[in-house]
This record gives C-alpha cells, structure tokens and sequence, in this order.
C-alpha cells in the first residue's frame, strides 16, 4: 500500500500573462502527518515547464489528524519569489489556484 495523492497542477504565468518556465514550486507540510502507518513526506518539489505548468503529488490534508496544510513557495528563475497556503482535498486532482488561500495585498497609502 502507497500513501494517497492528490495531483494538485500549478500554473504560473507573470504581469503580461506568458507563462513562467523554470520556476521552482516547493510544498512544504507545515506538521508531521503519519498515514495509516506511513510518514507523510514533508517536502515536494517541482519545476514548471515552457508552458509554465507542473503538477505536485501533494497527500490530502482532508485525510489528516492534525489540520495540516501545505506552505506553497513559488520561486521563478529571475524575480522575487512568493507564498501561499494550501489545503489539499481528498480528490484524484486540484488546482492550485483554487485551494490556495492568498493573503490579501497590501494597500497603497493615497
């Protein structure tokens, strides 16, 4: 028996909506989770392609005991990097956009 998974995919586009390849997607398990015996793997890691798409083979929070999430760490090649929050549900596959939960923006003093 293996631990299940959901394939949550990410895409990454920048301000003039082309698509971000290279950069480095890292979900990090923000506890130590243990399913049906098996540790939980604490870190996955990928690299978007040239369309700025990968997936992630993230285990879902919803089967967990210790209301887990993931930090979503976005890193492209040649600018700041960002993060998010994630919970992953239990279903064969997600969408990053739609389980992150993104901080509201900072407002700009008028």
């Amino acid at each position: 028996m293996s631990i299940p998974t959901c394939a949550v995919s990410v895409k990454i586009y920048d301000q003039n909506a082309l698509a971000v390849a290279g950069a480095t997607i890292t979900a990090q398990l923000d506890r130590y989770e243990v399913h049906e015996g098996f540790v939980v793997p604490q870190m996955v890691e990928a690299t978007t392609d040239a369309f700025g798409e990968c997936t992630l083979d993230l285990w879902p929070n919803a089967l967990g005991s210790q209301a887990s999430s993931y930090k979503i760490k976005v890193q492209p090649t040649d600018a700041k990097g960002y993060s998010t929050v994630a919970v992953v549900p239990d279903a064969p596959t997600a969408d990053l956009s739609l389980i992150a939960a993104l901080p509201p923006v900072d407002s700009r003093p008028d």
